[in-house]
């Protein structure tokens, strides 16, 4: 009996609880459709490009040609047999860029809300790596700027980083428009900066909200979370790579690993994150 209980209190200390890459769906299985995804590993997924810009995207598998900027691999298998869009920057001019276009996006009848997510990696020196704008396009003009992403606004890890936008477009058919910019520093010889893009879907729904398909995987900040102050005894952390418990916890985050798919360098499970408690001593049983 003591030692039943002795290694009850053992598994107690050492737990490790963690929590990555949440999803939460709310409304019935009949409440939302897909109407656009592009993983390009059929192609360019129905994707054109512009042909009144200057520079190209290229579909790619593995690292791209630029050493320290692209990504290692793609996002959907994370290997380096799956496929993704990328710009490459060398010698392109400053402010030089390339639009890759969406086939059309129909919105069915009833469907308001829509929900746009995608991945990108924006790798490379800092002055070198441009802006990535996505654009809504209908009517024959582009309509509204969306989203952008100016390289030198932020750090941000390295890898695959996840974007989510909420869509209340004001047509039933419309397109949309990804521009890559080439940065300040882009065509001096040594310059070092890609824009890669993957994993693109848009999902609308009817008698609910777009939130409906909101997603937590705690890359880039705690997604919104708060912790709960006053009441309890401990707090959820965010970390990546291993606990500091030994014998507990992951050993990386789930977002992101890829290093048993061959996806090293920029696209290891260190750069990811999760939410974990650490329930080692002194956290006591009971204590919340």
């Amino acid at each position: 009996m003591l030692r039943q209980r002795i290694k009850r209190r053992y598994l107690l200390v050492d737990v490790v609880l963690f929590l990555v890459a949440l999803h939460v769906r709310i409304g019935s299985s009949t409440d939302c459709v897909q109407v656009l995804k592009a993983t390009f590993e059929d192609g360019t997924s129905g994707f054109t490009q512009s042909q009144s810009d200057h520079l190209n995207w290229t579909r790619w598998s593995g690292r791209t040609p630029t050493s320290f900027t692209g990504p290692d691999c793609d996002r959907t298998f994370l290997n380096k047999s799956g496929h993704y869009m990328y710009m490459e920057e060398d010698h392109a001019d400053s402010g030089q860029h390339t639009d890759l276009i969406s086939p059309d996006i129909k919105i069915p009848d009833s469907y308001q809300d829509c929900d746009f997510q995608f991945f990108h990696n924006l790798g490379g020196i800092t002055a070198d790596v441009g802006s990535l704008t996505v654009f809504m396009f209908w009517n024959g003009a582009i309509q509204t700027e969306i989203w952008k992403k100016i390289n030198s606004q932020s750090s941000e890890p390295k890898g695959w980083v996840r974007r989510q936008v909420k869509l209340s477009p004001n047509a039933t058919v419309f397109k949309l428009i990804f521009r890559a910019t080439a940065g300040a520093n882009s065509s001096k010889p040594s310059q070092k900066g890609d824009i890669s893009i993957d994993d693109i879907t848009v999902s609308c729904c009817v008698g609910c909200k777009s939130d409906a398909f909101y997603v937590a995987d705690f890359s880039v900040d705690v997604n919104n979370y708060t912790q709960v102050k006053g009441s309890d005894q401990f707090d959820w952390q965010r970390k990546n790579s291993g606990t500091s418990s030994v014998g507990t916890g992951p050993g990386n985050d789930h977002t992101f690993y890829g290093n048993a798919a061959g996806c090293n360098g920029l696209q290891g499970g260190d750069h990811g994150h999760y939410m974990y408690i650490e329930a080692s001593h002194p956290r006591q049983n009971g204590d919340r």
